[in-house]
């Protein structure tokens, strides 16, 4: 469970380089080949509870979603969500409530709202399960949303690592979750959706 209790799944601490790129990031910033390769059957493993737990939720009466073309509101229900033991709840209440064009589009919204060096908690935990949401087999379309969103992370990532500079072993204390996140979200494009490319960025 993405950050749930501000846990995650897989240690990304410290690995050495999955791959090499123009720019290198350093090592704490970049999960090692062998996490990677661990998490590819961890998230198979989740996206497939996750779908059965979807199929089995019983959404409340008095529980509703806004409609499908209100960014402002969806914005305002993401983001209002209080990050405490009901998070997953109202996600999982909304993701029951919306279908594969929602999901897609909420991705791509999220995308554009995220700011260009911090991914705050409530959106990996969205974006966690929005990725577990989407149909194992993607359009070309859907699939650019979610390359987009990588591509979106990726920069997040390289934006965190000049921010930190010199001072890494002070600011990473209180980035560590944070970075872990980004990289879990990272792989679940790359590895849950093969788009292995985007690991040589």
């Amino acid at each position: 469970q993405l950050l749930q209790d501000d846990c995650v799944p897989l240690s990304t601490s410290l690995g050495p380089s999955a791959s090499t790129s123009s720019e290198q990031l350093p090592d704490y910033l970049r999960p090692s080949a062998n996490w990677l390769d661990a998490f590819t059957g961890y998230f198979a493993q989740e996206q497939t509870g996750f779908r059965l737990l979807l199929d089995k939720t019983s959404i409340p009466q008095d529980f509703s979603i806004p409609h499908s073309d209100r960014l402002r509101e969806w914005r305002s229900f993401c983001y209002g969500i209080d990050e405490d033991r009901s998070t997953k709840n109202s996600i999982v209440y909304a993701l029951a409530s919306a279908d594969q064009m929602m999901a897609i589009r909420l991705i791509k919204w999220m995308t554009a709202w995220m700011a260009i060096d911090q991914l705050r908690r409530i959106e990996g935990i969205w974006l966690w399960y929005l990725i577990l949401r989407l149909d194992s087999l993607l359009d070309h379309d859907d699939t650019h949303v979610l390359r987009e969103l990588c591509r979106r992370l990726i920069s997040i990532r390289s934006n965190i690592g000049h921010n930190i500079g010199q001072n890494a072993e002070t600011q990473l204390d209180h980035r560590r979750n944070e970075i872990a996140a980004i990289n879990i979200l990272i792989a679940a494009v790359t590895r849950g959706y093969k788009q292995y490319d985007l690991e040589l960025l």
